[in-house]
């Protein structure tokens, strides 16, 4: 049981990692498309990033 819930842990520090890392790159592409200066790439960073871990937050933990 133990090794179920190590390996979910680790699978959803993987999935976080995946989708802030995507995030970060999607964001540094538009910033540098567009010529945004660095308030604006951080601040749309940081949003972002906070946001998905609102919306994460509120998700019910998995049961063991």
């Amino acid at each position: 049981m133990r090794g179920r819930s190590v390996l979910g842990i680790g699978f959803g520090l993987l999935v976080d990692a995946v989708v802030v890392g995507f995030w970060t790159l999607l964001v540094t592409l538009w910033a540098l498309s567009a010529g945004w200066g660095r308030l604006q790439y951080y601040l749309l960073l940081g949003v972002g990033v906070v946001c998905y871990l609102v919306v994460t937050a509120a998700w019910p933990a998995p049961r063991e």
